[in-house]
């Protein structure tokens, strides 16, 4: 490699910068005739280091910055981002300069314990720890400000999607708003008093489960609220590995578990239908269940829990639960996602229709808001229709007080 960048410098114009090719050509045969053992340290003597795998959570975003200021003099080799559609740095071996610091690194493909993952090692022409940490930052900060970061366990590692979703006022998530208040409200407390959480030896937690009945909202308010609080998203989607999935999350993040109730281990009682056999040792499904959700009760609470950590969950049925899970202090808040009540749909109506004329909802005091729609079902109504009259209609249903 050194060879071949060797000569590269020699023959380009760009990197010699007025440097003879004579020198050059000299250069290269005494660090030829040099002991390999002798040439590495050297080379460790004025480089520095940086190795990442694709588990870490800033992976993406470290392999995205790189193709942005890569020398494209040396290497044009790209892979497709996870969402099918970005092209990021590819394998092989590359040429990159960060304020003026030549970074030489390679991108290969490893297996660790059977699981195969992306492997980056970044090689420094400068030992001022400074600049790595000044490159980590440009890193982050090329990040689309807009979108939400999110990140999903695959083989034991976070791997940020490069599909993330777009930031969300939460003003235009339609719940009743007392709820929304409710948890910014929580939330603020929770984040403002570490201190006291400290003081008393609480573990530095927040945990809240949304109830309520699919299309009231619950999940698009959990990333609503992590746009709010600018945090990163965690979404675990099975309870395998739990602790180490709990133990790597940042802690400027939410960890997100939608419908928890469809996952086995913790549903009341850990009855568990469909018994069968694991894959993991031959350990029963049921056994390997209990041992999931016994980690991911120590996660939420016990010795495993990050500090910082804010945990989000969703479910359908909140009666399926495990009353191991919702108990107080593992749970600090359960909030019931209810069908919108006539004050939030109007609220909802007058989003869709900004023009609209308010006095239209006087119309309709005599017709009974049955309050039995939920947000997705109001949505879907006033996308259908193509003026507020027929909306109304539909939703007030024709039913008036006076049976008229």
């Amino acid at each position: 490699m050194i060879t071949e960048l060797i000569n590269q410098f020699a023959n380009n114009q760009f990197l010699t910068a007025g440097v003879g090719t004579t020198i050059a050509a000299s250069l290269l045969y005494v660090i030829k005739s040099l002991p390999m053992q002798l040439f590495n340290q050297i080379k460790n003597m004025i480089t520095s280091e940086l190795r990442v795998v694709s588990y870490r959570h800033d992976y993406e975003s470290i392999n995205a910055f790189l193709l942005t200021i890569r020398n494209d003099m040396f290497s044009r080799n790209y892979s497709i981002g996870n969402d099918n559609t970005k092209l990021i740095s590819g394998y092989g071996r590359s040429v990159a300069f960060f304020k003026g610091k030549l970074i030489i690194y390679e991108k290969s493909r490893i297996d660790s314990q059977g699981v195969s993952m992306d492997n980056l090692v970044l090689r420094f022409y400068t030992r001022k720890k400074e600049v790595i940490q000044d490159f980590l930052i440009a890193a982050e900060n090329n990040v689309d400000k807009d979108k939400i970061k999110i990140f999903r366990n695959h083989h034991g590692g976070w791997n940020e999607l490069t599909n993330s979703l777009r930031s969300r006022d939460i003003s235009t998530v339609f719940v009743n708003n007392h709820i929304k208040e409710e948890l910014v409200s929580s939330i603020e407390k929770f984040i403002d008093s570490e201190s006291y959480y400290v003081r008393h030896g609480i573990p530095y937690k927040f945990c809240a489960i949304l109830s309520g009945i699919p299309g009231t909202g619950k999940s698009s308010l959990a990333f609503a609220l992590a746009s709010h609080f600018k945090k990163k998203v965690y979404y675990i989607s099975s309870l395998s590995n739990i602790d180490n999935q709990f133990e790597t999350v940042s802690e400027d993040s939410i960890v997100f578990i939608e419908d928890v109730d469809c996952l086995n281990s913790v549903k009341r009682d850990n009855e568990y239908p469909g018994i069968g056999e694991s894959e993991e040792k031959d350990i029963p499904l049921a056994a390997l269940d209990k041992m999931n959700f016994h980690s991911m009760l120590n996660s939420l609470d016990g010795v495993l829990v990050p500090h910082g950590l804010i945990v989000i969950m969703t479910t359908n049925y909140l009666e399926n639960l495990d009353k191991a899970l919702t108990r107080k202090g593992r749970v600090d808040k359960i909030v019931s996602i209810d069908p919108l009540n006539e004050e939030t749909m109007h609220d909802m109506v007058r989003h869709f229709y900004p023009t609209m004329d308010v006095k239209l909802f006087n119309d309709y005091n005599n017709f009974t808001y049955h309050c039995n729609l939920t947000g997705a079902e109001i949505q879907s109504i006033l996308m259908e229709e193509e003026n507020v009259v027929g909306a109304l209609g539909k939703i007030y249903q024709g039913k008036s007080k006076t049976g008229d």
